[in-house]
């Protein structure tokens, strides 16, 4: 008989430091919040399977790191126009290559 209480007083000690413990923390369903998406109207300067460098229309170049196993890029070359869409850490979230003489670069 004594081992038995002996084992739920331990449980509930341990059930009490649990409590404390996840009281005391962040929830864990909380995430950081997503970094905000952006979007670049450019002509791609180089492009290989693993880079693309995008120029926009204001001249600063950005390079994207292409994701093996993410969307397939074998279409476009370089002086190609494109729409890019990306998250704040310029990873990609899509591609589109813009038609010959469609709206002028942003």
């Amino acid at each position: 008989m004594i081992p038995l209480v002996a084992r739920g007083h331990h449980f509930r000690l341990m059930l009490l430091a649990l409590c404390l413990l996840l009281l005391s923390t962040p929830a864990l369903s909380q995430s950081a919040p997503s970094p905000p998406l952006r979007q670049v109207h450019g002509e791609i300067l180089m492009i290989t399977s693993e880079l693309m460098v995008v120029k926009p229309a204001d001249g600063a170049s950005i390079l994207f790191r292409l994701e093996k196993g993410g969307p397939v890029y074998s279409s476009l070359k370089a002086a190609d126009r494109v729409e890019v869409r990306f998250m704040s850490d310029d990873h990609i979230i899509s591609v589109k290559k813009l038609p010959a003489g469609s709206e002028p670069l942003r």
